[in-house]
């Protein structure tokens, strides 16, 4: 009997001898809009075999304009992103948190997207997960490097991960617990495994010593790791640019 999507992405993760190479397509919407056909013929001759979780969070009173769109989008935290390029997403030009001294009143997590009622929403998860035969992952991204800059503008984020100075750390902690509380709901559901990420490789190298990193943020993510895997859940991390780690040094180290 063959395997659905989700034992086969099981036995990948597992080494059990998996009956094909799990996949995964993306595509930002430029794609769709751009080269439809193409991307339809390859949706049908490689389909997915991961899936997210059906979407229980509430809608977003901060949330202005599409992230895709030209033109000013508003996120959920209230950062403000402009895009030039129709299906591709924009960036930060003027970060909410010029003051790192602003942190308490500008630094709101978007608590109120949550849902009211954790059970009813389990519930959902739980039917979607059941009804599908792909490995399903939780809503929710946490990415605190990314929400970081997100907040700050990427060029003071760089300096304030180098010469870290009073309300860094404060910051760091308020994205980190938002991200956790996310990550205790999802793996109290049925689904197979959690997502985040964090784009931490330019064209070269990774964008911040490796001491400094594994100092700032390695525990961050050892924390969703854990959580996830106390309940028996996956992990994913997607990570853009180059990041390969040195010949040198054991996998442990990193």
């Amino acid at each position: 009997m063959a395997m659905t999507s989700s034992e086969n992405v099981w036995a990948t993760l597992r080494f059990e001898g998996p009956e094909w190479i799990p996949r995964e397509t993306w595509m930002l919407p430029w794609a769709d809009l751009h080269l439809p056909e193409t991307v339809a013929a390859i949706r049908e001759r490689y389909p997915d075999d991961l899936g997210w979780a059906p979407p229980v969070y509430k809608p977003s009173p901060r949330r202005k304009g599409t992230p895709f769109a030209v033109g000013a989008y508003v996120d959920e935290w209230g950062c403000i992103f402009e895009n030039v390029h129709e299906g591709i997403h924009g960036e930060v030009k003027n970060p909410i948190l010029a003051d790192l001294n602003d942190w308490k009143a500008v630094v709101q997590p978007p608590v109120e997207t949550l849902p009211d009622d954790r059970q009813k929403a389990r519930d959902i998860v739980n039917r979607g997960c059941a009804e599908s035969h792909l490995f399903i992952r939780g809503g929710g991204c946490p990415r605190p490097w990314e929400r970081y800059q997100f907040l700050r503008g990427t060029e003071d984020a760089m300096v304030d991960v180098m010469f870290p100075e009073d309300g860094f750390h404060d910051v760091i902690k308020r994205i980190h617990d938002f991200y956790l509380r996310e990550i205790e709901f999802w793996v109290s559901t049925d689904i197979d495994g959690i997502f985040f990420m964090d784009d931490w490789g330019s064209q070269s190298a990774l964008l911040i010593p490796p001491p400094v990193w594994r100092t700032l943020f390695k525990p961050l993510y050892k924390d969703y790791c854990d959580l996830a895997h106390a309940n028996g859940k996956a992990v994913f991390m997607h990570s853009d640019g180059y990041i390969q780690r040195a010949r040198d040094r054991p996998l442990q180290q990193w």
